[in-house]
């Protein structure tokens, strides 16, 4: 299976349990509803920062979602899918 879908069955199945609609999460997550769904549908995968919102929101350690993978090498090829999403969405600003 997957680890995108498995990624995205556990959030969707986390965001249900908290009786949160998706349409709300995506607004709390700032992501649109169609990407919300994606995410959910393990067709893409989402960068770490949203992750953290996700986690935030849900009220759970962000590493719950990185142990939905059997194998410890899958387990570490997420973490560093994650890292590499995440330094490519960080912005540097210059400051004097």
């Amino acid at each position: 299976m997957d680890y995108k879908y498995k990624l995205g069955r556990n959030i969707k199945a986390e965001r249900i349990r908290k009786s949160i609609t998706q349409e709300k999460f995506a607004e709390l997550v700032d992501i649109s509803v169609s990407h919300a769904s994606k995410i959910e549908q393990g067709l893409t995968s989402p960068t770490a920062m949203v992750l953290y919102k996700m986690a935030k929101i849900l009220e759970i350690p962000m590493e719950d979602f990185l142990r939905v993978l059997t194998w410890k090498n899958n387990y570490i090829f997420l973490q560093n899918f994650i890292l590499k999403r995440f330094w490519k969405s960080v912005k540097f600003v210059y400051i004097n």
